[in-house]
Formats: structure tokens, C-alpha cells, sequence
């Protein structure tokens, strides 16, 4: 088992990769906002000058970036890096990193996931 984690820069192509992920068979993800450092850098920058523009509202109120983490199965770990890729590739100003990393145990917790469990 792996745990995918990607971070997008342009939020409009997360459900092109979720499908994707569906269709590869991937059961979940969760998707986190994020912005990144230097956003938020700039942003303080601009509060301390006391400057105020659309721009500097828009970098302290919505995050432009999305963090996607999965734990996907090792057969199709790579496919799902390469559905990204692909999508980067289809759309030049999307951009991604992408990391993948070995998973030794996982474990749920909760009476819910117990329930899933017998499933």
C-alpha cells in the first residue's frame, strides 16, 4: 500500500482527477485547501505597507491550492501518478508534485469502520 500525496496548483482540475481515481478503483481521498508560503509571505507583506487590493483579499481568503492524499494500492500507485501527469500535460498551466510513499500498517478506528470492515 502507498499513501499518495499531490499537491495541485490549480484547484479546477481536482474532480478530472478524482474521476480518474474512481476509475482506477481508488475507494477515497481526502482533499485539504492550501496556500502556499509564498502567498501567504506576500499577503503579510502587503497588511504590514498597509496595502489593500483585490489581489492581497484574495491571497488572505482563498486558497488556490489543493492537497489530495490517498492510501492507493501498490498495483495501481503508478497509474494514478500518471493520471496526473496526464492531466498536468492536457492543461500546461495545471502543475503537481506528487509523492509516493510506502505504507507498512494503516489502521481504522471507530465503530463506523468496523462496520465497513465485515462488509
Amino acid at each position: 500500500m502507498r499513501l499518495l500525496i499531490a499537491v495541485l496548483n490549480k484547484g479546477e482540475r481536482l474532480d478530472e482527477i478524482i474521476e480518474g481515481f474512481l476509475r482506477l478503483g481508488v475507494k477515497g481521498a481526502t482533499v485539504i485547501d492550501a496556500a502556499g508560503y509564498g502567498e501567504k509571505t506576500l499577503y503579510r507583506f502587503a497588511k504590514i505597507a498597509f496595502i489593500r487590493s483585490p489581489v492581497t483579499e484574495m491571497l488572505a481568503t482563498k486558497p488556490r491550492h489543493k492537497v489530495i492524499m490517498s492510501l492507493i494500492r501498490d498495483e495501481v500507485a503508478h497509474q494514478a501518478v500518471d493520471l496526473i501527469r496526464e492531466t498536468c500535460e492536457r492543461w500546461p498551466k495545471t502543475k503537481a508534485r506528487v509523492a509516493l510513499l510506502p505504507v507498512e500498517e494503516c489502521y481504522r478506528f471507530g465503530q463506523a469502520s468496523q462496520q465497513e470492515d465485515k462488509k
